[in-house]
């Protein structure tokens, strides 16, 4: 019966009837929660039905704090997947508990260990959260395989193809972070072929760049500059 509420709920969902979907799911855990009372024990399917309120609230809503509460019932029922600890993590994230935060992404990470984005959130969580060490090890990690999907399809054409495109942003954003994480990591411990690695890493983020904002025709890039180039520009001139 509770699992038939979350399966026309998921309908709704599909069909874009938000506040359907969410009537269903809502009677579904009004359900459950009067039958534990009595004793009835959730299982994985129960706690599915949290986990696309969640969503619901995550995507539609934008009620984060309704959606976190709903995952973390999910996962304490039987329904913990890398996609919910990402969505916590990055909640976690945006209200700055980042101890959380990096909790939930490394279980992310633990399940899905060549996700480029779980990777690089966890390395921007822990740089935030000062622990360079450690956000230097997940960038590292996570160059080396968007390496090899880059050496894979050998031609990239982000401009046309959107996985390629997904590829060279996180490119982009990763190597610049770890140039950033490298440069801090210099500064205390007085490394300086740190600041080789640094600058070479920003370089690699302006190609990145540059592959994303040419005109494949024209060859004319567009105007403006990115956060590799300022990077530079810093570590030239504090």
């Amino acid at each position: 019966h509770i699992n038939t509420y979350r399966l026309l709920g998921d309908i709704g969902m599909e069909d874009e009837e938000y506040i359907e979907a969410e009537e269903f799911y809502r009677k579904g855990i009004s359900l459950f929660e009067e039958e534990k009372a009595a004793g009835l024990q959730g299982n994985k399917n129960v706690g599915k039905i949290y986990a696309s309120l969640g969503d619901l609230c995550y995507f539609i809503t934008g009620d984060f704090d309704e959606a976190l509460k709903s995952y973390k019932v999910s996962v304490d029922t039987d329904n913990d997947t890398a996609s919910i600890r990402y969505k916590m993590g990055y909640i976690y994230y945006t209200q700055k508990e980042y101890t959380e935060a990096v909790d939930a992404f490394i279980k992310t990470v633990e399940e899905k260990p060549n996700d480029t984005h779980a990777l690089l959130a966890l390395g921007n969580t822990l740089s935030i959260r000062g622990d360079n060490y450690a956000a230097q090890g997940y960038y590292e990690r996570l160059m080396v395989l968007l390496e090899n999907q880059r050496v894979r399809y050998n031609i990239m054409l982000p401009q046309v193809n959107e996985v390629h495109g997904d590829i060279v942003n996180v490119y982009l954003m990763a190597s610049n972070n770890l140039g950033v994480t490298q440069y801090r990591l210099a500064q205390q411990i007085g490394d300086s072929s740190l600041n080789g690695e640094a600058l070479a890493n920003f370089t690699a983020s302006l190609r990145a760049w540059d592959a994303l904002t040419r005109n494949p025709e024209t060859m004319v890039r567009l105007p403006g500059s990115n956060l590799a180039e300022r990077n530079i520009a810093y570590m030239t001139a504090p």
